[in-house]
């Protein structure tokens, strides 16, 4: 039963999930040197408050 309810949204995810990977497992140090660049600038007051924007 739970499964027949969530089966509409998992296929969305699930793309999602493959075209963000590259963000949670970057390949090279370029990557995970950007990311943790834009975890660092998220967590400051004007980063913060971008991040809301960009997401809401």
């Amino acid at each position: 039963m739970w499964e027949q309810r969530l089966r509409p949204f998992v296929p969305r995810h699930q793309r999602e999930a493959l075209r963000t990977r590259h963000f949670f497992m970057p390949a090279h140090r370029f990557g995970y040197a950007a990311r943790r660049t834009l975890i660092r600038a998220a967590n400051t007051p004007v980063g913060s408050a971008l991040t809301k924007t960009l997401v809401n």
